[in-house]
């Protein structure tokens, strides 16, 4: 299932955006990917409520994959922190020609040290 969220994701959208999230957390029986490529702006609410339908989607055994991260949205997921919860390959960042990279293929390397 993809979800493409348009728009802002902030404090002022969350009642709307929680709703939608839950219910295709809670209801999909195949892994999510959100393709964040439209959304202009994310605070630290938006950003709560994709960590908590990852978490949804994992305990159900599904993944919850972020892709197409607009400049703005991979800033703020890297600056909370949050990023390395949907690094490569469940990252990927929009191109500006609107082509969405290829995932690599095969393991992804060891963590360092």
């Amino acid at each position: 299932m993809v979800v493409v969220p348009r728009g802002d994701i902030d404090v002022a959208t969350l009642p709307a955006w929680e709703e939608a999230i839950r219910d295709v957390a809670e209801s999909a029986e195949h892994p999510v990917i959100v393709d964040l490529s439209r959304v202009r702006f994310i605070d630290a609410a938006g950003l709560r409520l994709l960590a908590q339908a990852r978490g949804t989607l994992r305990q159900r055994g599904l993944t919850f994959t972020l892709r197409r991260l607009s400049p703005e949205t991979q800033k703020m997921l890297l600056l909370s922190g949050l990023l390395p919860l949907f690094s490569p390959p469940a990252v990927t960042r929009a191109r500006p020609d609107g082509v969405t990279p290829p995932s690599p293929s095969g393991p992804a390397p060891p963590a360092p040290r």
